[in-house]
């Protein structure tokens, strides 16, 4: 999130004191956001990706927005690099679509790739 917010508004961080407290690992655990959330754990609401139709994402359901356009949605490079890893846990979110085309997955920014870099 960092390097997307710094390529997107040219916002500064320390890019040292980031690499320090940041470890980014794509075998890592896959962490339940909805424990603690009895309705979202019992019956989780999905949002829906890569919709041809501009969604309102409400608290129980999804319905079509007629007043809104849907522009620009892109799915991370890491979340397909994760689905495809074959080790456990495996990663298989249910409202990931089964064919993602290629223009349609966001790559690595520069900023990204400068986070990513060890022992610099």
């Amino acid at each position: 999130m960092i390097a997307r917010l710094q390529a997107l508004t040219g916002l500064k961080f320390d890019i040292d004191a980031v690499k320090a407290g940041t470890c980014p690992n794509i075998s890592g655990a896959i962490v339940d956001s909805t424990k603690g959330w009895p309705i979202d754990h019992t019956i989780p609401h999905y949002r829906k990706i890569l919709s041809p139709d501009a969604i309102h994402h409400g608290y129980v359901s999804n319905t079509a927005d007629p007043s809104e356009e849907h522009i620009n949605e892109r799915i991370h490079c890491t979340v397909i690099a994760k689905h495809q890893e074959k080790a456990a846990p495996l990663y298989d979110p249910p409202n990931l679509p089964a064919h993602i085309p290629a223009e349609k997955i966001a790559s690595l920014t520069d900023e990204e790739r400068q986070l990513l870099e060890r022992g610099t």
